[in-house]
């Protein structure tokens, strides 16, 4: 048994899928926070994700965005944020519906290219309060997004959740510095 285990983590290592959550690529100022909005890897969802949602298996997506500021020897974690939502197909509705956790929301969509364009985009994710940053100082984003899989029963859960951290492999991504002088003078949202 520990043979076949061992097995399958192999092959699932060899066929590693590769999401991305891409830094941010567009900065501004909201609500005294700087605010950004960022793209995640067009093949997010892929054949096999959509496979599973028709036998109605849910898959949960988290985005993460860590603001750092940079020092001499160790740079300093200034923010996280993570953003988790999950994706299911309703076998009769036959709709597809997306929740988000914070706030808690549910969106439901006709097409998996609709869910598509909607999970591949994040929009005024807030970061940190403009009152953080400094204006001698340089900053940079790291950001990542993770995929996993449930809905299994007994084993197969577990089993299916360690294979989708391993299988959907994620790094994180590291932005460009940003100097405080540049974050504190960005235009506000309405502005732009």
């Amino acid at each position: 048994m520990k043979s076949v285990f061992f097995l399958i983590i192999l092959s699932s290592l060899a066929w590693g899928y590769e999401i991305r959550l891409l830094p941010p690529d567009e900065l501004y100022q909201f609500e005294d926070h700087l605010t950004v909005d960022l793209l995640a890897s067009e093949q997010l969802i892929n054949e096999e994700f959509k496979e599973y949602l028709q036998y109605g298996i849910v898959i949960h997506f988290t985005y993460f965005i860590n603001f750092y500021q940079e020092k001499i020897f160790f740079d300093n974690l200034l923010e996280t944020r993570k953003i988790s939502v999950s994706l299911k197909f309703d076998l009769w509705t036959k709709k597809y519906s997306i929740t988000r956790y914070s706030p808690k929301m549910e969106i439901n969509f006709d097409s998996i290219d609709e869910v598509i364009a909607e999970l591949t985009k994040l929009e005024k994710v807030k970061v940190v309060p403009l009152s953080k940053l400094k204006e001698n100082k340089n900053y940079y984003f790291k950001t990542r997004i993770t995929a996993k899989i449930t809905q299994f029963e007994s084993y197969f859960y577990i089993i299916f959740s360690l294979l989708s951290i391993i299988k959907y492999k994620t790094t994180y991504l590291i932005s460009d510095s940003f100097s405080g002088s540049e974050l504190l003078s960005l235009p506000h949202a309405l502005e732009k």
